[in-house]
């Protein structure tokens, strides 16, 4: 009865990947340095597959969102204070998750800047440690989804509502014809996505997609999107390139001689079985 129940369901929907595109649009979009600040929070983000729990605030308190003290800079092999000015030139950013949805506890992943202007993790987050410390009474313990409210001149943190609205506004000003996908289909889930496919669509071994993304298991194959048009490109070349192959035939029945054999006299195993027919 449950698995005719199951059978009766709808297929699963899930969240719709973002392409690297959605986050330049972000940037090119950005009006002001609040905008400017969002944007760089979801590149950040995107680079470390973050769940939304991790970088706005939300109602699930398992997670623990990413503070100050979280992220440290290395220009080499040299720790890079957040005070430095220089801290966009540095060569790596280690950001360290101390306890996530899956149990696993102080996880520290590195990227490594890029070439890009904006869609960079070192930049994103050099960009984001000193817009924090630029806020008065910021601490190690202040998280990044912090900003001020000019108005009553207090601390509020970013919501992860406000974060699904803003994806989802700027899918519509994107278009479905670029993206494939109506702004409904995005979800809070659709950065992980956005992740997963970036690496997988560029050859990154799955290891590493796992370990980046901070998978244990192939879970992360729910968010592989095989419905993206790139997702088989080249397979289709690939598959043949082997013309032909030989295949090894079935390794035969076992010989009535061999006394694992039903019915042997030597199976001591089947003789007291009735003998049916």
């Amino acid at each position: 009865q449950t698995k005719g129940y199951k059978n009766a369901d709808p297929a699963a929907k899930h969240e719709k990947a973002l392409p690297v595109s959605f986050y330049r649009f972000l940037h090119s979009a950005a009006v002001t340095e609040f905008d400017r600040a969002i944007a760089f929070l979801c590149t950040l983000a995107f680079f470390f597959a973050m769940r939304s729990c991790e970088y706005t605030e939300t109602s699930v308190r398992r997670t623990k969102t990413l503070t100050v003290a979280d992220f440290r800079f290395y220009k080499d092999k040299k720790e890079v204070p957040h005070s430095d000015p220089n801290l966009h030139n540095a060569t790596t950013v280690t950001i360290t998750f101390h306890y996530q949805k899956n149990d696993q506890r102080d996880d520290s992943i590195t990227q490594e800047r890029n070439r890009d202007p904006t869609i960079c993790p070192v930049k994103a987050a050099a960009y984001t440690i000193r817009r924090l410390q630029n806020l008065p009474g910021c601490t190690a313990a202040t998280t990044i989804d912090t900003f001020i409210d000019f108005r009553t001149g207090k601390f509020v943190r970013f919501q992860a509502s406000a974060l699904l609205a803003l994806f989802r506004a700027t899918a519509t000003a994107m278009g479905s014809a670029l993206l494939g996908f109506e702004a409904s289909e995005i979800g809070t889930h659709s950065n992980r996505a956005a992740t997963a496919m970036s690496m997988y669509l560029n050859g990154v071994p799955v290891y590493t997609i796992m370990l980046v993304g901070r998978w244990s298991s192939d879970a992360f194959l729910l968010y592989i999107r095989k419905q993206v048009q790139e997702f088989t490109s080249g397979v289709s070349t690939k598959m043949i390139n082997t013309s032909s192959f030989f295949t090894i035939p079935d390794e035969q029945h076992a010989h009535h001689e061999d006394p694992r054999a039903r019915r042997n006299p030597a199976n001591i195993a089947t003789l007291s079985m009735p003998q049916n027919g």
